[in-house]
């Protein structure tokens, strides 16, 4: 296999993953994300998490994750901690 043979060949795999990891990310439900985050910080912090609505996914140009109005429960109790009124998460996978 010739150097440009093997260029093409990790280009060709690397758009592959891509394609595959935006279409999983896309089929992925705002309730499954929803229900993943109030169960981890259940299982982590023993607090309750309540998000109003449904999380809103973005997958281009940046990888976003936007949350409505959401509260955190003291621990052990049902009493609000903590309540924003919405949240948007960012990542920039290119400068």
């Amino acid at each position: 296999m010739t150097g440009r043979q093997r260029i093409a060949s990790a280009l060709g795999g690397a758009t592959l993953l891509a394609v595959a990891a935006i279409l999983l990310a896309a089929s992925m439900a705002p309730t499954w994300v929803k229900a993943g985050l109030i169960s981890a910080v259940q299982e982590k912090t023993g607090r309750t998490l309540e998000i109003e609505g449904e999380p809103a996914l973005g997958l281009w140009p940046r990888i976003t994750l936007g949350l409505g109005r959401t509260s955190l429960s003291e621990k052990g109790s049902r009493r609000v901690f903590a309540r924003i009124e919405g949240a948007r998460l960012s990542l920039a996978p290119l400068p």
